[in-house]
């Protein structure tokens, strides 16, 4: 790989998907896919191999995820515990991570979850045309969060 191809890469942005439904990744991967020389989506089926992708990386690791998007309800290792292993880790707590959950609005864990100003919550759209409302909501709130973590560094 030439020093250019590096460079593009280094500057696009990463987005750590973590989904055991592929229709859901599917759809979601390919609102992504329609800004391919800027985003880069990894798509991880389990909870068990999100907690590895993300313990894996540390802060100046050039692979660390600029966003994370979270299923809740995976099989095995849970959504919930994908998220305190996630914020428990020190170089992903500057993550921003958007909850991407089938599970209604009363749910208790749900609820809980979006009071924190960390993380946004978006439920899974019914129709094809929402996963590109969606992923644009992801994106608007990554940077607005990224933005936030730059200005307080710079203060």
């Amino acid at each position: 790989m030439d020093e250019t191809t590096e460079n593009k890469q280094e500057k696009r942005f990463r987005v750590l998907l973590v989904d055991d439904d592929p229709q859901d990744s599917m759809f979601l991967k390919r609102a992504f896919d329609d800004f391919p020389d800027l985003i880069d989506v990894t798509a991880i089926f389990s909870g068990f191999d999100a907690i590895n992708a993300i313990k894996s990386v540390d802060r100046d690791d050039p692979n660390l995820p600029h966003l994370i998007v979270l299923d809740l309800g995976l099989p095995g290792v849970s959504g919930e515990k994908v998220l305190q292993v996630k914020n428990s880790w020190t170089p992903a707590l500057a993550v921003p991570l958007v909850i991407f959950t089938g599970r209604s609005e009363k749910d208790e864990f749900v609820e809980k979850v979006r009071k924190d100003p960390t993380v946004l919550v978006l439920h899974k759209p019914d129709s094809r045309g929402g996963y590109a409302d969606a992923m644009q909501k992801m994106l608007r709130f990554a940077v607005k969060r990224h933005r936030r973590l730059a200005a307080s560094k710079a203060a």
